[in-house]
């Protein structure tokens, strides 16, 4: 019995000074890094962006000659009067 008590007092005695001690410092911040590295996917990225801008000039070009062509086929003077 003593020998479980006396167990017990010296590991109480070990975890207590254990937690006494400072926290540990806060990891520093990452430095970002001043420039993107350059991968092997960067010339492909690179068409992707391109093709999309093209694709929304095509889009807005589409959409002008739509509504042209909705103007020739119903002028204004016919809006007007089948309303």
């Amino acid at each position: 019995m003593r020998i479980a008590t006396l167990s017990i007092l010296v590991l109480a005695g070990l975890s207590v000074s254990c937690s006494r001690g400072t926290p540990p410092p806060a990891p520093a911040a990452q430095p970002k890094p001043a420039e993107r590295q350059k991968t092997v996917i960067d010339a492909q990225l690179k068409a992707l962006d391109k093709a999309k801008a093209v694709q929304g000039t095509l889009d807005q070009r589409t959409k002008v000659l739509d509504k042209q062509m909705e103007e020739s086929e119903n002028p204004p003077s016919q809006r007007d009067a089948s309303q």
